[in-house]
């Protein structure tokens, strides 16, 4: 009899067993409803719940990719820094200016030489603020078209100057913009497209803005051409102390030799011009 009472008490126990057994767990019951279900049975899943979708938006970002809505802003504030620039700019200009009249009109001889050096920086910034003009266009033409961007996989034709022009000038100006927008034209045509805009390749860019932000030194002619223009708007009496020849105008502004620096200046006490005799 207690034989088989110990007999019972072992198969009620192992069938407790199994149906302990046959019950999920909690670490289970957790681990099912962490799983993603089918979005075809349960229609409050959306595409970012789902890892997978999380990996290949996060991936996307990573890389960069072109956004319209992201590059038509960077167009806009490219525009209003450009105009910043160029008032900045032409304020300093007309300092400039001042300050080489001044020059002009020392008393008893002329600072030509370094009139001539500070009229060269002149000329520069002249040039840059010209540049940003027409710089300055083009993003607004390309912020107005926008939507010809983005839906067009190739770069439309009476576009490629624009686009090329402000992707050279980047590294060119200082205008932060730029390098963004840069980078986005560069996700959306790719990079060889990049590259043939900063070797302007075909003759794609802007041939004035190019020539404008250009590294050479103006000639000499121009920049005698400036001081003269200079001399006239303040009312000084100056005229050239070494008029150019004809090979010298086209050629840039020679080094100073010092004809425009008086003979001991530091004391102001000029030597004699010969030794005397007996």
């Amino acid at each position: 009899e207690s034989q088989a009472r110990t007999g019972s008490a072992k198969r009620n126990k192992i069938s407790t067993t199994a149906r302990r057994s046959a019950l999920p767990s909690p670490i289970h019951r957790r681990t099912a409803a962490s799983l993603p279900t089918d979005r075809s049975t349960d229609p409050e899943i959306t595409s970012s719940d789902v890892p997978e979708k999380r990996f290949k938006i996060t991936a996307m970002d990573f890389f960069g990719s072109f956004k319209a809505s992201k590059l038509k802003p960077l167009l806009k504030m490219a525009v209003s820094r450009f105009a910043i620039a160029s008032n900045k700019k032409t304020a300093l200009m007309k300092q400039q200016m001042r300050e080489i009249a001044k020059l002009l009109a020392e008393e008893p001889t002329p600072k030509e030489e370094k009139a001539k050096i500070r009229a060269e920086s002149l000329i520069r910034e002249d040039n840059t603020v010209e540049a940003y003009e027409i710089l300055q266009l083009e993003c607004e033409l390309l912020a107005e078209r926008i939507k010809l961007i983005a839906t067009e996989k190739q770069c439309p034709p009476d576009l490629v100057s624009c686009i090329s022009t402000l992707i050279w000038a980047a590294n060119r100006v200082d205008i932060p913009e730029l390098a963004d927008i840069k980078k986005q034209f560069k996700y959306k045509y790719g990079k060889e497209f990049v590259e043939a805009a900063m070797n302007g390749a075909g003759g794609c860019l802007n041939e004035r803005v190019v020539a404008k932000l250009s590294v050479q030194p103006p000639s000499a002619f121009l920049v005698q051409t400036y001081l003269e223009k200079i001399a006239d708007e303040f009312e000084v009496g100056w005229k050239p102390a070494v008029p150019l020849s004809g090979g010298e105008m086209a050629e840039p502004m020679a080094a100073p030799v010092g004809y425009s620096v008086q003979v001991a200046p530091g004391t102001g006490l000029a030597p004699a011009a010969s030794a005397p005799t007996a």
